[in-house]
């Protein structure tokens, strides 16, 4: 968070907001003018974290417990073949 001079004497500050695929130099937003940023600051941070948190449970969820299906042990027997091939486009 950034409070400089004016937004110290009024109060206010600045929040500059990140992620951490982005490329490029600079903040992806900037919220000026918060009132009570610190308390904005921790309710994000609570909302990320419950969001997170469903996240990891659904992907959880989602993958098999037995990984010896005869599909996905296909499928990966097909991927493992085709890299020797696009490697040797690649190269």
């Amino acid at each position: 968070m950034v409070q400089g001079p004016v937004l110290r004497a009024l109060e206010l500050r600045k929040q500059s907001l990140e992620t951490a695929g982005q490329s490029g130099p600079g903040s992806l937003v900037a919220l000026t003018g918060i009132v009570d940023a610190e308390e904005f600051r921790e309710a994000v941070l609570k909302q990320h974290d419950i969001l997170a948190s469903k996240a990891f449970r659904q992907s959880s969820e989602s993958i098999p417990a037995d990984s010896s299906q005869p599909s996905q042990i296909a499928l990966l027997t097909e991927i493992r073949d085709s890299l020797p091939r696009l490697e040797d486009n690649l190269g």
